[in-house]
């Protein structure tokens, strides 16, 4: 990759992170003269944020729309050409995409299918793919986030934690606060301000999933219980719907009222002619509304027995259609079920089976593609790691610093391992809720403290991989007596 193209990608494998990071960043993996050009790529650092999640709705939707294509490169390809085509800056191509879609959750097909489903307000065959809540809610956090209005963080958090409790049982759940913590709101200090910018530059237009999530939401309403919250938020969404659907009939009515002068019943074909000089001359005239209420008349007559013509025809039809299922129902027997039953059977274990080794061929693909990365393509990380560790170190020591940083880097942009530290620093005191310190953080030693509120510290990074946290960060108290000191 060019200069442009290893800055772009830069940015967007930092999203959510500091510009204290992403500046140790550029200085350590660019030269001073290709620092320069981040000017001149179209990202401003302040709007990096709103373009990654505008490149990632941009993403969702043409994996909904082109589901068919499995090849990564591909879609990575129709990626670039839909972005360039819509968006001024910057201009991006298709191995920046691919590698933007490899950091996704996207890359994995069964969230590529709970999206789909998603999509198509079909809620069951989204859990299908996806059992536990984690996809799910955070689909819904960029939902509500669009769709609400927020005054704080905690009330987006109590109505993605009732919605989501509708559908997936305690064990299967992921609170929130996790699922905005993935997502990248709660990295930083002032989420509120991500919320906000995110409302502002992405907006429930640019939302593949929107109108799925919409239907589902009005669809089980009936059948829970739910706070008054929830129920102004759908109330809310049924007005917007309501106003859609208004707007649509206003607009039709107004072309029927315009083409209803303009038309005529043939009876003998059953269907509507045009007839655009019917009404042609003194238009402003007191007999030309009278010709106009007479023809209107007639096309309603006319169009009231075409319905009951084809009413009877239907329920003729119904009548022989129901005979018909009647007497191929009493033919069935018992062998024929289990027939058909085996070999739906056989067909979902087929259809498993290929599912299998599409993801035993992508993760395969990945780890190639991972080891290629350290082990060669000019440079052979590996090797150099490997004879440091034998003891055979360089001489200037900012060449070994340089190495543990690429190897970082190509671990991120490979298979999406970060360090996570919950949006603080290292060694950074701050206070919180016992509770919340045991589901967030692993602790070095027993807490002496008393108090529900406790005073920690980070003192190691935790880990996380495409996005999920899989190694909380390591906390040490601080004590009363720490704090003197």
């Amino acid at each position: 990759m060019d200069t442009k193209e290893r800055l772009i990608d830069l940015i967007l494998r930092c999203y959510g992170q500091s510009n204290d990071r992403i500046d140790e960043q550029l200085i350590i993996q660019f030269k001073e003269e290709e620092r320069e050009q981040i000017k001149y790529i179209g990202v401003p650092m302040q709007k990096r944020n709103d373009f990654y999640w505008r490149l990632y709705a941009l993403t969702e939707r043409v994996f909904f729309e082109q589901s068919d294509i499995t090849d990564e490169e591909q879609l990575a390809l129709i990626v670039a050409q839909e972005w360039n085509k819509h968006e001024r800056e910057p201009q991006l191509t298709s191995e920046v995409c691919r590698l933007f879609i490899q950091r996704s959750n996207l890359k994995i097909s069964s969230k590529r299918k709970a999206l789909e489903s998603l999509s198509r307000g079909d809620i069951e065959s989204s859990k299908a793919f996806q059992s536990q809540s984690k996809f799910f809610s955070e689909l819904l956090c960029r939902y509500v986030i669009c769709h609400a209005k927020l005054s704080n963080e905690l009330e987006l958090c109590e109505l993605v934690d009732e919605i989501t409790a509708w559908f997936f049982p305690e064990g299967q759940r992921e609170t929130a606060r996790s699922a905005m913590r993935s997502i990248g709101f709660l990295t930083s200090k002032k989420p509120m301000g991500r919320i906000r910018a995110y409302q502002k530059f992405v907006g429930p237009e640019r939302l593949v999933f929107q109108a799925g999530i919409t239907e589902i939401l009005i669809e089980h309403k009936g059948h829970h219980t739910i706070s008054s919250r929830l129920e102004s938020f759908i109330k809310l969404l049924e007005n917007k719907d309501e106003d859609t659907t208004q707007d649509q009939s206003i607009q039709l009515s107004a072309d029927a009222c315009v083409a209803v002068s303009s038309v005529i019943v043939d009876k003998r074909s059953d269907t509507i002619v045009v007839s655009p000089d019917s009404l042609r001359g003194e238009e402003n005239s007191l007999d030309s509304l009278k010709v106009l209420l007479a023809q209107a008349l007639g096309v309603i007559t006319g169009l009231e027995q075409l319905q009951v013509q084809r009413t009877e025809e239907a329920n003729d039809l119904a009548k022989i259609t129901v005979e018909d299922n009647h007497q191929t129902s009493s033919m069935t027997n018992e062998q024929d079920i289990l027939r058909v039953a085996e070999e739906e059977i056989e067909r979902l274990k087929q259809a498993l089976e290929q599912e299998k080794l599409k993801t035993r061929y992508a993760e395969e693909k990945t780890l190639v593609q991972l080891i290629t990365d350290l082990g060669g393509k000019g440079k052979y990380l590996l090797s150099d790691l490997l004879e440091e560790s034998l003891g055979i170190k360089p001489s200037n020591p900012v060449v070994s610093t340089g190495r543990l940083i690429n190897l970082f880097s190509i671990l991120d942009r490979a298979i999406g391992l970060e360090r996570y530290s919950d949006g603080r620093e290292l060694n950074e005191p701050f206070s919180i809720f016992r509770n919340e310190l045991t589901k967030t953080f692993e602790v070095n030693a027993p807490i002496q403290s008393q108090e529900d509120r406790i005073t920690v510290k980070i003192i190691k990074y935790g880990w996380m991989l495409d996005n999920k946290v899989v190694v909380s960060p390591l906390v040490s108290e601080i004590t009363t007596e720490q704090e003197r000191s």
